[in-house]
């Protein structure tokens, strides 16, 4: 089974010229950037298709208030225990002086 398969396209001419610029300046073939391009097409409308899926399934089965609850107290104690750390590191001295 072939690992590739070679497409002939028409695009206008500005994209053509961007094309080229970007492929110098990045050093590449025209196919491993439009293999980037296209790639990264993909990744944003599977994110995009995913965030659809959250949404769809927090409509259907919202948090509680338990869970809500929940999520607000642990958010308070880590930004807590994240505030003293900062005070204890100002606190230090700085590493690699003789204390």
């Amino acid at each position: 089974m072939k690992r590739v398969a070679k497409v002939a396209i028409s695009i206008p001419n500005d994209v053509y010229h961007w094309v080229e610029a970007e492929r110098a300046k990045l050093d590449v073939t025209r196919s491993q950037l439009m293999t980037r391009l296209l790639r990264g097409e993909m990744y944003r409308q599977e994110l995009e298709e995913r965030a659809k899926r959250y949404e769809e399934a927090y409509r259907k089965f919202p948090e509680t208030e338990e869970e809500r609850a929940w999520i607000e107290e642990s958010s308070r104690q880590f930004f807590e225990a994240t505030a003293e750390w900062d005070e204890e590191e100002r606190a230090a001295p700085p590493k690699g002086s003789a204390a």
